[in-house]
């Protein structure tokens, strides 16, 4: 007798390259997740570490590793892979760098089904380079709105699997201007869908654009000390919520403190309204002006974090 195809509630994706010694804390915190009927997808982009050991060594049915035989050299490619190989009925990602609370997709499955939303997203402590941190995800009115310029990380994602289908994936970056997470979080977004915030924090953003050389060195300490607090800490949450509001409150009586800003500020909302008045979001602005050739802001993050430029 055959066995009927196991069909999870949520398929996770997991674009990897290169750095399984953060891969692996970010599975862990998948495999800590409250809510169990979920598959993880590891997609290597042509991975030539040890990823493959390492996702091995978790010994789960449920994570699957796959790699890619030729290097598409950013997330599209492996996401568009593991949306193809994903079974589920909702779609999440993470990235290999980040981080999930244990909460994660149980806050983020009651919200999208008691809003009956199409696509949802959490809050995330974001750290930006080691030092600063900031609150991500927050939108007025508990629904997404990229008129007020607010980029959200694909790992505070879920999103129903017909959406992605129908939005037709994630598009390669050399065709766009901004980052590929943001150009598929705008398409759905202009073509109607219900985008709503789950007011919650469920993930640590450790952004490895920020960090120099971050591929290249193979940096881990800070995945592997916020996992660790993760685990140990009673209140590590708060804690971090609240140094995140800290900063926030300290950097805005800075910028009122300085003509420098004050002025960028106003520079910035007179290009936002000129360029809304010809159908482009503030986001789209800052990299046309910032980067006009499509690409070329991925080709900068490569270099950051030490890596070629795809040819």
């Amino acid at each position: 007798m055959e066995t009927q195809e196991r069909k999870p509630a949520v398929s996770i994706i997991m674009a990897a390259y290169n750095r399984s010694n953060v891969l692996k804390y970010a599975v862990a915190s998948v495999v800590r997740s409250t809510f169990a009927d979920w598959e993880l997808l590891v997609i290597g982009d042509a991975c030539t570490d040890d990823t493959a050991e390492v996702v091995a060594s978790f010994n789960d049915a449920r994570i699957r590793f796959v790699n890619l035989e030729k290097n598409i050299g950013e997330q599209s490619g492996p996401n568009n892979e593991g949306f193809r190989l994903a079974k589920g009925r909702y779609i999440a990602y993470l990235n290999q760098d980040d981080l999930w609370f244990p909460d994660h997709l149980e806050k983020s499955l009651r919200n999208i089904r008691e809003t009956n939303a199409d696509w949802v997203f959490s809050l995330g402590i974001t750290s930006v380079n080691g030092t600063k941190c900031f609150l991500q995800g927050v939108c007025p009115d508990g629904v997404y709105d990229p008129l007020y310029r607010c980029g959200v990380s694909a790992s505070l994602w879920l999103v129903k699997r017909e959406i992605l289908q129908e939005l037709g994936g994630w598009r390669f970056y050399r065709k766009i201007r901004i980052v590929p997470s943001q150009d598929l979080l705008i398409r759905a977004w202009r073509s109607g869908k219900r985008i709503c915030v789950t007011p919650s924090v469920t993930a640590i953003i450790i952004q490895s654009g920020s960090r120099v050389h971050a591929y290249a060195k193979r940096d881990f300490k800070e995945n592997a000390r916020y996992y660790e607090r993760m685990c140990s800490e009673p209140g590590f949450r708060e804690t971090e919520m609240l140094n995140a509001a800290f900063q926030r409150e300290a950097d805005t009586m800075r910028r009122r403190l300085s003509f420098r800003y004050v002025f960028r500020d106003l520079v910035a909302v007179f290009c936002a309204r000129i360029g809304l008045v010809f159908g482009i979001l503030p986001l789209e602005l800052l990299f046309l002006l910032r980067y006009p050739n499509k690409g070329k802001f991925i080709d900068f993050l490569r270099k950051q974090r030490g890596l070629p430029l795809n040819k």
